[in-house]
């Protein structure tokens, strides 16, 4: 039994080295070349008289176009599926971080839907912080008060927060 442990695997080895000498296999530096590569490259030797011919070597063809550049592209297929929540949660983790002041700059184009999305996932101090700023604005006169904004995301997050999600049933 201990000499089929060692047997079987030089066997293995053997049949695999034999067909990648006879060419059934290629395996780069093993398999010889075969008759097409001799060809492609020319021995530069006549088999039929045994003296070197002095034939220079033909120019080879020009390829024909492909047929796959007259078709239309294919669409790639999409191999990668978004998740708006995972992307509002990462983005939250970041804002989380970010003065408000700064927060309602780069909120500002923002569309409300887009918006309410990320405040739901960051801290509720931080997003009451962002409402009431945005509400009365700032001291400094650079944030402009904006409470219909103020109160639309908050008619958001509240319907955001109502919404109650559905375990799923997989069992």
């Amino acid at each position: 039994m201990k000499a089929l442990i060692f047997v079987v695997p030089v066997l293995i080895i053997a049949a695999v080295l034999g067909l990648a000498f006879t060419g059934k296999i290629k395996i780069p530096g093993i398999t010889p070349p075969g008759k097409a590569a001799s060809a492609m490259y020319g021995s530069g030797h006549d088999d039929k008289t045994d003296v070197k011919t002095s034939k220079p070597a033909a120019a080879p063809a020009k390829p024909k176009a492909a047929v796959a550049d007259s078709l239309p592209p294919k669409a790639t297929p999409k191999t990668t599926r978004r998740d708006p929540d995972q992307g509002a949660v990462a983005l939250a983790i970041v804002w989380n971080e970010i003065g408000t002041d700064e927060l309602i700059a780069i909120s500002k184009d923002w569309k409300d839907q887009d918006l309410v999305r990320v405040l739901g996932h960051m801290d509720n101090d931080k997003v009451a912080k962002f409402i009431d700023e945005l509400a009365k604005g700032d001291d400094d006169g650079k944030i402009k008060a904006d409470p219909l904004r103020a109160s639309k995301l908050s008619k958001a997050l509240q319907d955001q927060g109502s919404v109650v999600k559905q375990a799923d049933k997989t069992t």
